[in-house]
């Protein structure tokens, strides 16, 4: 089966868990991710794409292999968006400060994965997956100027995507 994949994270999820915790509003982080998955199932019907898993900070999605890459792009730029806006007015003014990298990271692909069955879980596999979940670290990596814009706010989405030669 071919599928686009996009693997999504928080920039300093860690460092914004332990202002949260410090705080007692552990509960935060998990509205934020409630909302975020609600607003990935509603969008999910338009784009044909649907969560495989959940990351602890983030998410890997399957997307149907009919999805151009402009409504890739696009499904992209709405879930950066309104995650950032949920960061900013609810996590954001909680913790008190703002960590040195803010907002979130994203990689996709297009390609074969597979599907398996591990302990009657459905599991999928292949090199998309894996392209997609490091093309998204590398924008994490604390000596990378994408993940660390001048002034954090202003520019908190990065985005990696490989060059497509068909979709």
């Amino acid at each position: 089966m071919v599928s686009s994949v996009v693997v999504f994270d928080l920039c300093s999820s860690t460092e914004i868990l332990e202002g949260l915790q410090s705080r007692g509003k552990i509960g935060l982080y998990n509205e934020l991710f409630g909302h975020i998955e609600t607003l990935i199932r509603r969008l999910g019907q338009g784009f044909g794409c649907r969560i495989y898993k959940f990351l602890g900070d983030g998410y890997i999605l399957l997307v149907n292999e009919d999805t151009t890459t402009e409504e890739l792009i696009v499904l992209c730029a709405v879930i950066c968006r309104t995650c950032n806006t949920l960061l900013k007015e609810g996590i954001l003014e909680e913790i008190n400060f703002t960590p040195k990298r803010i907002g979130f990271t994203f990689g996709c692909d297009i390609g074969e994965i597979h599907a398996l069955s591990i302990g009657g879980k459905a599991e999928f596999t292949g090199k998309v997956i894996n392209l997609s979940s490091r093309l998204q670290s590398s924008l994490s990596a604390p000596d990378d100027p994408n993940c660390s814009p001048p002034d954090p706010l202003s520019t908190p989405c990065q985005a990696n995507f490989p060059l497509y030669d068909t979709l």
